[in-house]
């Protein structure tokens, strides 16, 4: 859904040379090939990109003096295993150790933009704040010989929950014990003042062991739930909580995971998004509306009536009627 850079949208005229007159006492401009005038264009660029680079390393080395920790040569990139929006994820090897790891970097395309640049790294700071067995651990940040930029986590050999899913249904007990792990862990992020901001399937690893991993924390909002960012930064539209979108619908705190965590819930039992549509200004309409989420006919198996009650309580559109935190969600799991 890239739109189209100005230059593919510039019209080529076509000239042939035998109609192009002489002009007198003047010696023709020469014709660079394509190839030429591109790897200049390219040279030029770079001149201009590099002091560019070292402004952005130099801020964000203030910022984050941490953050370049790890060495690049260090590791062994194997595969590409998962790409996002800003983000790249390789299978790699830490050639000391001989462990599995896998490596983030950010896209090339965001590398001179200081705000991608510190939002990529203010996720790895807020992660790293983090100790929690159901939370993905981060080793540290570095930055490649070319200034980009990236972190080292934890590997989940399992894939995300959608892979381990797949088409069956898990059973019922097994969705009830990843939902305590998952309220576990996002317990922990509250209490340090992190809101995960972007629960969904795909954000949820697996760990070595069968362990939830619960990943992804770039939408994140941290700081005691103080100085939050601007509404409407970002979020999954089929699985996004109102709130993040207009806070006409309540403010942005933990109860905004509780509505994740109802989503994800919600998936597990019906393989399907809480919102869906056949576009995403379908999807973002029906995530906004007043009608509650409406439980589909014809799912893959039938959802008891306990699950539904409990799954449309954490998905109330409305902050205030949604139960308050994770906490509460806890004992409400509780046999």
């Amino acid at each position: 859904n890239r739109s189209r850079s100005s230059s593919e949208n510039v019209s080529r005229v076509i000239l042939d040379p035998s109609l192009i007159l002489p002009i007198p006492h003047q010696t023709p401009t020469p014709i660079i090939p394509k190839n030429q005038r591109l790897a200049k264009t390219s040279f030029l660029a770079a001149r201009s990109i590099v002091p560019q680079a070292d402004d952005i390393a130099n801020t964000v080395t203030k910022k984050y003096p941490t953050f370049s920790t790890l060495h690049f040569d260090d590791y062994r990139l194997h595969q590409l295993i998962g790409e996002g929006a800003s983000g790249k994820v390789y299978r790699a090897t830490e050639k000391a150790t001989g462990r599995t790891v896998a490596v983030k970097f950010l896209k090339k395309q965001f590398l001179f933009r200081l705000q991608w640049v510190d939002s990529f790294l203010r996720e790895a700071h807020l992660v790293s704040q983090l100790q929690h067995p159901g939370i993905i651990s981060i080793f540290g940040l570095g930055q490649t010989p070319n200034r980009g930029f990236f972190l080292v986590m934890e590997w989940a050999s399992g894939g995300d929950l959608i892979r381990h899913t797949g088409e069956k249904s898990p059973q019922l007990s097994q969705i009830g014990q990843w939902m305590q792990e998952l309220g576990a862990a996002l317990q922990h992020a509250h209490q340090h003042g992190i809101i995960h901001c972007d629960l969904k399937p795909s954000n949820v690893l697996i760990g070595e062991h069968g362990q939830l991993l619960l990943s992804d924390f770039g939408l994140a909002r941290g700081g005691r739930f103080a100085g939050l960012p601007t509404v409407g930064e970002g979020g999954t539209p089929a699985f996004i909580a109102p709130e993040l979108v207009d806070q006409s619908w309540g403010p942005i705190g933990p109860a905004t995971d509780v509505f994740g965590l109802g989503a994800i819930l919600f998936n597990l039992l019906t393989g399907r998004p809480p919102h869906d549509g056949p576009t995403q200004e379908a999807v973002l309409r029906q995530a906004m509306d007043h009608v509650p989420v409406v439980w589909p006919t014809g799912i893959r198996r039938p959802i008891p009536l306990a699950w539904q009650i409990f799954c449309s309580r954490l998905l109330a559109k409305k902050v205030r009627d949604r139960w308050p935190d994770l906490a509460t969600v806890a004992r409400e799991l509780d046999p």
